[in-house]
């Protein structure tokens, strides 16, 4: 009787993806946290602000805290030496996720770079103190089939359960690009391995990521599927200071990046009391 009757409940992880990667993103997740309804976050340990993501997770313990796997963009954490062919010119790892794909299936990416740098942020995460409530990537490259190989054997490794799958429903869809439509479908792949992992049971706003609007979220909830969704957002207290660190993004990727709107968004009163009025239990990785 009680595992029929929790199946019909309707359960919402709100997550921030990218903490740790700027000090204004780690502000927006801890006030929002504490003042709004953002009950889970995704960090970058390899994020110019890691440390004070550290920080600011180890006291605020009813945040959940999962890992934001990060092979794109950033400073590796592990040796240079060691994973060379993960590199660009600048020493930092590749840019583009696209072209990094394409680089891993011509094999000019060794896998076993790719290992290595996963292992040490997961382990870079572990020496912080933490215990991550889940695993996910930074622009979704977890879900690249020879990368998932990977870090489905360091989870298991690691004893970390709990995965970002993109189980969009079905309501959730809006026009957008052929390009991101195929993406989309290429990263469905590591569903059909069945791992023995947890997810949530559907993945929404796919299609809105970095450009949150309360007038989709206000369409959006009440349509939600009974178990566990989880919506995921991209939040920052400061436009200007994102927008001249990450403004490229918009050229280089087509991403919005609405990073002070979406942490207005999370703030909002009317929103809370919406999802209260819809019997939606907000939740955490953590209560999977």
């Amino acid at each position: 009787m009680y595992i029929a009757w929790q199946t019909m409940i309707k359960k919402l992880i709100i997550n921030a993806d990218d903490f740790g990667l700027h000090t204004s993103i780690n502000k927006a997740v801890e006030i929002t946290h504490q003042k709004g309804i953002l009950t889970s976050s995704s960090l970058v340990v390899n994020g110019e602000a890691a440390e004070e993501a550290f920080q600011i997770a180890r006291r605020n313990p009813n945040l959940g805290v999962g890992i934001h796997l990060t092979l794109n963009g950033e400073k590796p954490t592990a040796p240079l030496h060691q994973i060379s062919s993960l590199l660009d010119h600048q020493g930092k790892l590749f840019e583009n996720h696209m072209q990094f794909c394409w680089h891993v299936l011509r094999r000019k990416i060794s896998l076993n770079h790719v290992r290595i740098e996963l292992e040490t942020q997961i382990q870079t995460f572990l020496h912080a103190g933490l215990i991550p409530t889940h695993v996910d990537g930074h622009r979704h490259i977890h879900l690249f089939l020879p990368i998932f190989n990977i870090i489905k054997e360091l989870m298991i490794k690691y004893k970390i359960s709990k995965i970002r799958f993109l189980r969009i429903p079905s309501l959730d869809t809006r026009k957008t690009s052929l390009i991101k439509l195929i993406s989309l479908g290429i990263l469905q792949f590591p569903k059909l391995t069945k791992p023995c992992f947890k997810s949530p049971d559907y993945f929404v706003g796919f299609f809105r990521s970095g450009s949150m609007s309360l007038d989709y979220l206000f369409h959006i909830i009440p349509q939600l599927k009974k178990g566990v969704s989880e919506i995921n957002f991209h939040p920052a207290t400061d436009r200007k200071e994102m927008e001249l660190k990450y403004g490229f993004w918009k050229k280089a990727h087509r991403w919005e990046g609405q990073w002070e709107q979406e942490f207005t968004i999370l703030l909002n009163p009317s929103l809370k009391n919406f999802i209260e009025q819809q019997k939606i239990h907000l939740v955490s990785y953590k209560d999977l």
